[in-house]
C-alpha cells in the first residue's frame, strides 16, 4: 500500500473514533478530515503536516478532565425534546469540563443543565399551544416594523425573533433542515412582551367591518367602510377599506373616526 494510502487509511479511522468518542470538536478531528480531503486531492503535505499525521495515527484518544461530567452533558444535549440553543450551550459546557478544571459555578451551572435535561427527558418539552403560535405569526410578520439598528441595538429580541423563526419554518416543513422542532418559553415570552402593545392592538382592532371611517388620500378627505380585519404589509397593520368604488390597503393610522 502506498504511503498516502496508508495515512488516508489510518486519518478515516482516527476520525471514526473521534465521532464515536463524541469529541469530533476536537482540532485533531477537524485536523484528520482536512489532512484526508489534501491527500484524496493528491496535494502534499508539509513536512509539519506530516509529522502529525504520523504521530495522530499511533497516539490514543484524548482522555477528558472530568469524564463523568463529560459524558453527562453529552447525553444530556441529545436528550428528545431539548432545543438547539439548549443542546449548544450543554456542548460547550462539555468541552470545558473535557479540557479544564471546572470551577463551583460552572459546576452549579452544569447541574441546573443537567436538571433540565431530566426533566424534559421524565415530563417532554415545553410547547407553545395554539393561540400562542399564531400569535407568533402575527410577530414575524410585525419584524419589518423596526429597523435595523432597533435590531442591533436589542441583541436578546434578535435572537429571540431568530429562533421563533426557525421554530416555524420546522413547524409548517417538519423535512426542512433549516427549522427546528422545539423552542425555549424564555424566547416566546420576550418576543411577545416586545411586540406587546402591537398585538393587542392587531387581536382587539379599533374597527370593526362593515365600520365608517374617514380616511385622508392624495390630501383628500373620503369616506370609506371597513372591508376586512387588520392584517400586516411590510410589517405594519393595515385594513382593506372600500373608497369610493375602489378597494385599497390604508395604515391603521391614516384612519380616522372625523375628520382632521
Amino acid at each position: 500500500m502506498k504511503k498516502n494510502e496508508s495515512r488516508i487509511l489510518g486519518l478515516k479511522i482516527v476520525a471514526d473514533n473521534y465521532v464515536n468518542a463524541s469529541i469530533a470538536w476536537h482540532r485533531n478531528y477537524q485536523f484528520a478530515i482536512d489532512m484526508i480531503d489534501r491527500l484524496e486531492d493528491n496535494r502534499a503535505l508539509t513536512k509539519k503536516q506530516r509529522q502529525w499525521v504520523d504521530n495522530l495515527i499511533g497516539e490514543p484518544l484524548p482522555e477528558p478532565k472530568n469524564p463523568e461530567i463529560y459524558k453527562k452533558l453529552i447525553y444530556a444535549s441529545k436528550v428528545s425534546g431539548i432545543s438547539p440553543d439548549k443542546a449548544r450551550v450543554m456542548g460547550s459546557m462539555a468541552v470545558s469540563a473535557f479540557k479544564w478544571t471546572l470551577s463551583e459555578n460552572q459546576l452549579k451551572f452544569i447541574d441546573s443543565l443537567l436538571e433540565y435535561s431530566e426533566n424534559i427527558r421524565i415530563n417532554g418539552p415545553w410547547l407553545p399551544d395554539e393561540e400562542t403560535i399564531l400569535k407568533l405569526r402575527v410577530v414575524r410578520g410585525m419584524a419589518e416594523c423596526r429597523n435595523e439598528w432597533w435590531w442591533i441595538n436589542n441583541p436578546g429580541v434578535r435572537s429571540s425573533m431568530n429562533q421563533v423563526s426557525l421554530y416555524l419554518i420546522g413547524l409548517d416543513n417538519p423535512s426542512d433542515p433549516t427549522g427546528t422542532q422545539y423552542i425555549e418559553s424564555y424566547h416566546v415570552e420576550r418576543l411577545l412582551k416586545s411586540f406587546k402593545t402591537r398585538l393587542e392592538d392587531f387581536f382587539n382592532p379599533r374597527w370593526d367591518i362593515g365600520d365608517q371611517a374617514w380616511v385622508k388620500l392624495e390630501n383628500k378627505w373620503e369616506m370609506t367602510t371597513i372591508w376586512s380585519g387588520p392584517k400586516i404589509i411590510n410589517g405594519e397593520q393595515y385594513h382593506n377599506c372600500m373608497v369610493g368604488n375602489v378597494f385599497k390597503d390604508v395604515h391603521l393610522k391614516d384612519i380616522k373616526s372625523q375628520r382632521r
